[in-house]
């Protein structure tokens, strides 16, 4: 008799043990993965940041190419003109 109670007693330490271990490893995964969709929100606003620069650099780069057309296009039709 205290051998079968010994036993279960063990049976329920090992199954305690196993669940506690379980709960440690779901947290685990949990913290993991929000760490991972941190960082994928951090990079799509990088991305996003990045283009939105690019954006603007390429506007500036168009605008000072036109004005210099036009410049360039005022001088010329004087030139003409003269």
């Amino acid at each position: 008799m205290r051998t079968v109670f010994i036993g279960w007693i063990l049976k329920v330490i090992a199954g305690t043990a196993t669940i506690i271990s379980a709960k440690l490893g779901y947290d685990a995964y949990q913290k993991v993965n929000s760490i991972i969709k941190e960082h994928n929100t951090h990079t799509d606003n990088f991305a996003k940041g990045v283009n939105a620069k690019a954006q603007g650099l390429e506007e500036d780069a168009c605008n000072r190419v036109l004005q210099t057309y036009k410049t360039n296009k005022r001088r010329l039709l004087m030139q003409i003109g003269s």
